[in-house]
C-alpha cells in the first residue's frame, strides 16, 4: 500500500483559552473537563500520526477515530482521507465526506476544499456547483492553493458563479505565484489576449517562461512558438497538441502542483483535473489566430 504522509499540525493550546472567570465550581469543572478533552484528543492525534509514519494504517485509523470523535478537526480530516483512499479501512466516500464536512465546519482549509470537490462533480456530472464554489472560497481565503486554483477555474468557465475573467485571474494568480504551472500558463494566455487583465506581451512571456521552466514539453513548445511570434504555428500546435497534452496531464507530474494538491490524495478522484480550463484557453488562441 502506498504510503501517504498525513498532516502533522499540532493544536496549540492557546487556541482553546476560555474567556472570563468562572462564576462557580460547576463552571470551573466544566472548563477543566473541556481542556482535558482537548489534551486527550491531541495525544490520540499524535499517536495516530506516529503510526502512519510507521505504515501501521489500521492502528492509526483507530486513534484518528478516537481523536476525531472528541472533536479534533485535523483528526477528522485525516480520518476522511483514510476513508477516501482506503487507508487502513475499506474505501467509503460517504463516510469520507461525513468527516471532511465536520473538519470543514471547524475551519480546516484542506477539508473545505475536499467538500467543495464533492459538491462539484459526481461520476462526471456537475452536482451542486454553487455549494462547491462556496467551500472553495472558504478554503481559498485561508490560502489553500488547490482551492484557489479550482475557484479560478470556476470563474473561467462560469461553474457555480457568473463567468468573470478578472476574478479568474485574481484567484489563479495566487497559485501561479506559488509555482503551479497550469496557473502560470493560464496567466500567459490572459496577458496575451487581455482576458481579465490589460494586454501585456512582456508579462505573457514572463508567465509562459515560468511554466516552461518546469520542463513540461507542452509549455516549452508554447513559449518557443510565442517567442518566434508565429501565432499561426502556435495555434496549429494547440489544435494538434491537446491529445498529447491530455496524455501528459493524465498522470501526476511532480512539478505541476505543490505537494498535496492532487485531488486523489484528498478525496479519491480528480473531478475537474484543471485541464478543461487550459483546453478552453487553447481554443481562444485558435479563434484569435483565425480572426
Amino acid at each position: 500500500m502506498k504510503k501517504i504522509i498525513m498532516p502533522l499540525i499540532a493544536v496549540s493550546m492557546t487556541g482553546f483559552c476560555f474567556p472570563g472567570i468562572a462564576a462557580d465550581k460547576t463552571e470551573t469543572n466544566t472548563k477543566s473537563a473541556q481542556i482535558n478533552k482537548i489534551i486527550e484528543a491531541e495525544e490520540y492525534f499524535e499517536k495516530a500520526n506516529s503510526l502512519m509514519r510507521d505504515e501501521k494504517y489500521p492502528e492509526a485509523l483507530k486513534w484518528f477515530r478516537k481523536a476525531a470523535e472528541l472533536g479534533h478537526p485535523k483528526a477528522q480530516y485525516n480520518l476522511g482521507v483514510c476513508y477516501a483512499n482506503g487507508i487502513g479501512v475499506q474505501k467509503d466516500m460517504k463516510e469520507a465526506v461525513r468527516w471532511f464536512r465536520k473538519a470543514a465546519e471547524q475551519g480546516i482549509a484542506e477539508a473545505q476544499f475536499s467538500v467543495g470537490c464533492y459538491f462539484l462533480y459526481e461520476d462526471g456530472v456537475v452536482k451542486n456547483p454553487e455549494e462547491a464554489v462556496r467551500w472553495f472560497r472558504k478554503a481559498s481565503e485561508q490560502g489553500d492553493v488547490a482551492a484557489q486554483y479550482y475557484l479560478g477555474a470556476c470563474y473561467t468557465d462560469g461553474i457555480g458563479v457568473q463567468k468573470d475573467m478578472a476574478e479568474a485571474v485574481k484567484w489563479l494568480r495566487k497559485p501561479a505565484e506559488q509555482g503551479v504551472t497550469d496557473a502560470q500558463y493560464f496567466l500567459g494566455i490572459c496577458y496575451t489576449y487581455g482576458l481579465g487583465v490589460q494586454k501585456d506581451i512582456a508579462e505573457a512571456v514572463k508567465w509562459f517562461r515560468k511554466a516552461a521552466e518546469h520542463g513540461i514539453v507542452w509549455y516549452n513548445l508554447r513559449i518557443n512558438f510565442f517567442l518566434q511570434s508565429d501565432l499561426e504555428k502556435c495555434a496549429l500546435q494547440a489544435k494538434k497538441g491537446n491529445a498529447e497534452f491530455e496524455k501528459i496531464c493524465s498522470v501526476p507530474h511532480p512539478n505541476s502542483c505543490p505537494a498535496g494538491f492532487h485531488f486523489w490524495t484528498r478525496i479519491g478522484k480528480f473531478p475537474m483535473n484543471g485541464r478543461k480550463m487550459i483546453k478552453l484557453m487553447d481554443q481562444i488562441v485558435i479563434e484569435k489566430t483565425v480572426e
